[in-house]
């Protein structure tokens, strides 16, 4: 129901503001409680609607007014686009909500965007071990922006060599990960064993060995906090799997 309301709305919108003026995109609809679908659904749509918004001051700028009709087109797919981030923006703060009761809400939030990458278990608590160890204080009460000395973030990424990450927020750290984590380990695998590499860590199935191939392959920090974070793994792995 809220799918064809939604859409409804939409077009009602684009009529009120020309008859002349249409252009309507169908776009099926969705109600969801995965967070990370609806962050990705906004983001999406929010750029969509920027670019209406750009084309819209060249529009102006190469001579058209605001009631010309290639104008009041662009106005009604703003306002479109605009709804249907709305629309997404509700169901996210609904779960926010829910989200915010959690002890760990930033540890779960890490933990369901890294299953939703296809990460078996052993392999997130591994990670998630460091984490605790670079910015949870060897908890999951992660302080996912902390920065000093030049390190930033949830892995404590250095400044002059990752200042892409530096200053994201949590879906872009997340994000830095994913597209980052490849090219580490491949490159780095020899630090755990012979021939080591992404696809290997990715059917490790013991939390403190990930933890142990995710320090020496992608952190790359002093050895003597090994023990520690394959603990803080076997922490996070007994929280979110037991």
């Amino acid at each position: 129901m809220k799918t064809k309301i939604i859409i409804v709305i939409s077009i009602l919108l684009i009529l009120t503001i020309n008859v002349n003026a249409i252009t309507v995109e169908y776009i099926p609809l969705k109600e969801t409680n995965n967070y990370w679908e609806l962050i990705n659904l906004i983001e999406e749509y929010t750029v969509k609607r920027e670019e209406i918004h750009n084309n819209a001051d060249n529009a102006r700028l190469a001579g058209y007014t605001n009631d010309s009709d290639v104008i009041m087109n662009l106005k009604g797919q703003w306002y479109f686009y605009n709804e249907i981030i709305r629309f997404y923006q509700n169901q996210l703060d609904k779960i926010n909500k829910e989200l915010d009761k959690l002890e760990y809400k930033d540890a779960t939030l890490i933990w369901e965007y890294m299953k939703s990458l296809g990460w078996n278990d052993y392999v997130c608590a591994g990670i998630l071990g460091n984490m605790m160890a670079e910015v949870g204080g060897g908890t999951l009460d992660l302080q996912t922006t902390i920065y000093g000395n030049g390190f930033y973030g949830l892995c404590q990424w250095n400044q002059v060599f990752t200042d892409k990450v530096w200053g994201a927020d949590l879906k872009g750290q997340m994000d830095f990960l994913r597209d980052d984590i490849k090219y580490q380990i491949d490159m780095f695998g020899f630090c755990y064993s012979n021939n080591f590499n992404f696809e290997k860590f990715l059917e490790l199935e013991n939390e403190q060995e990930a933890a142990l191939a995710f320090m020496k392959c992608y952190e790359r920090g002093l050895p003597q906090s090994n023990y520690v974070r394959q603990q803080y793994a076997t922490i996070a792995y007994e929280y979110f799997v037991q």
